[in-house]
């Protein structure tokens, strides 16, 4: 954790499928005083001094309506709920609990929520399997250009490492999909 006099920065890594606890931690820290205000991809999260107040944050995935619907960021906003980051269709939402008419969600029905875990979770599995294929091109490429007889460490290790990867990326592309069958029953 680094903190100057103006900044903290939190490093914590939530996958796609960890959206309650990404939204509490970020709750959390804005109870303690430090209001969100930027993240990475790489899991670095920049908050700013705040008056320490319960606040409720909501995540949404929803490219297609930010980049079509010019009111969708409009609805929200109608309704109390601020827009505190918005990068490639991932939204960030919160609201002051003392401004909620009970318990209010960014998403009225369970359709609705298991619809927008389907957008994130299919846009990350395409990411995998694009890498995938990358690396399993690679991967050919390396053993169909290698000399019989005259294979060196290089050769053997970047065989090595591409099929690490190759595995690691179709694993995670395999552990979303069934995390979303999870959520997806989870949601029924």
């Amino acid at each position: 954790m680094q903190q100057t006099q103006q900044t903290k920065t939190v490093r914590k890594w939530f996958d796609i499928s960890m959206n309650e606890k990404e939204e509490a931690f970020l709750e959390d820290m804005h109870r303690q005083g430090w209001c969100f205000v930027d993240k990475s991809i790489f899991g670095k999260y920049t908050f700013i001094p705040c008056q320490p107040e319960e606040m409720v944050y909501q995540l949404d995935y929803n490219p297609k309506a930010l980049k079509n619907n010019p009111d969708y960021l409009r609805m929200f906003w109608d309704l109390g709920w601020e827009s505190c980051y918005i990068h490639n269709g991932f939204i960030i939402f919160r609201k002051p609990q003392r401004l909620m008419n009970g318990k209010e969600e960014i998403y009225s029905n369970n359709e609705e929520r298991l619809a927008y875990i389907k957008r994130r979770m299919l846009s990350t599995i395409i990411l995998y399997i694009i890498n995938a294929l990358i690396w399993g091109n690679n991967l050919f490429t390396r053993i169909h250009f290698m000399q019989p007889g005259k294979a060196d460490a290089m050769d053997i290790g970047g065989i090595i490492l591409v099929t690490i990867d190759l595995l690691l990326f179709t694993g995670f592309a395999v552990y979303f999909i069934i995390r979303y069958f999870q959520m997806k029953n989870a949601l029924k």
